[in-house]
């Protein structure tokens, strides 16, 4: 049988242990500021979020396909060549799932914003299942905004596609309904100026940059270009362009509808976004 003072002494050189243990410096996984892959860790595989990053150049430039639904807006982006770093939510359709719930790849860019459009697309979740899908957010914005922001000089490049003859809310089309798109909170947010270069309205760039929008009118630009400066008063909605619009980045989404040329139309537009060094 130990005695006591036997018990004291091996208690004292466990402690003794434990504190060396303490004291030695954690060994620190290698980082790397280019993830070619990032998933959301989730056990159960109920997640679909995923993005992947290919940095081609040190152009500061940043090419950002969001919605997987509009195929030749990742088309466009992928035979650009090695200009820069091209973003690719990897999204299969419109929507992510992350932790059950549905997500928008171009809504959960900011902590405030990501929570409102959880709330307004999962209207049954409960609190938990929202909680739950925005740490994953939050880890993923983390991780990756980092790579996704522009270098100096450089600019968001957001391609979208949209449906021909597609009518908004009182029949409006695309382009009236860019002109008067409405914000989050019922607003309307006016376009300050519209550009139009180009007779087919469905096809537009819109700029957040006073800059690059004087450029499109005094260069005569061949596109329908929109200048949509941040409104300040806007509720945040998550998007590229509300996050653009409170770091003070340049933002372009050229934006064509899917009919025969539309590729072709909006390498284009990026050709000549390109051009406006600043």
């Amino acid at each position: 049988m130990s005695t006591p003072a036997a018990l004291a002494a091996i208690t004292m050189a466990a402690k003794a242990r434990v504190g060396e243990d303490i004291k030695k410096p954690a060994v620190q996984p290698e980082w790397k500021p280019e993830p070619p892959m990032y998933g959301v860790a989730n056990p159960a595989k109920r997640t679909s979020a995923t993005l992947e990053s290919q940095q081609h150049t040190s152009s500061p430039h940043r090419y950002w396909w969001l919605h997987g639904s509009e195929k030749v807006a990742g088309e466009t982006l992928g035979g650009l060549g090695k200009r820069g770093t091209t973003i690719n939510t990897l999204a299969k359709g419109r929507y992510w799932k992350v932790k059950g719930l549905r997500v928008d790849p171009n809504r959960w860019l900011t902590p405030a914003g990501a929570e409102n459009h959880i709330r307004r697309a999962n209207p049954r979740a409960s609190n938990r299942q929202i909680q739950n899908t925005l740490e994953s957010l939050n880890f993923m914005r983390e991780t990756w905004l980092p790579t996704m922001r522009p270098g100096k000089g450089g600019a968001i490049i957001s391609a979208h596609n949209s449906h021909p003859h597609a009518r908004y809310k009182g029949g409006k089309t695309i382009f009236e309904h860019e002109l008067t798109k409405p914000t989050m909170d019922g607003k309307t947010r006016l376009t300050k100026a519209a550009h139009l270069g180009d007779a087919d309205k469905e096809d537009f760039i819109i700029v957040t940059d006073r800059n690059d929008y004087d450029a499109a009118v005094s260069g005569n630009a061949p596109f329908n270009v929109f200048y949509q400066p941040f409104d300040w008063s806007a509720k945040d909605d998550g998007s590229a362009s509300y996050l653009a619009g409170v770091e003070g980045r340049r933002y372009f989404n050229p934006e064509v509808s899917l009919r025969e040329g539309a590729r072709e139309k909006q390498k284009a537009m990026i050709d000549w976004i390109e051009t406006l060094n600043q």
